[in-house]
């Protein structure tokens, strides 16, 4: 789940840049970066499964 959550949580990013950063939306964005490498750490051994 973590590999997915790394895959799709940069897509939250867009909406909350376009729309500027000010003092709060910057400690949400660092946030949302924060959850994301984390997600990355935890699921880079994701391996895909046929079955």
């Amino acid at each position: 789940m973590s590999f997915w959550a790394a895959i799709l949580l940069p897509l939250v990013y867009l909406p909350l840049l376009s729309g500027g950063l000010g003092s709060q939306t910057g400690f949400i964005f660092l946030g949302l970066l924060a959850v994301n490498l984390i997600a990355l750490f935890v699921g880079h051994n994701h391996t895909h499964t046929n079955q």
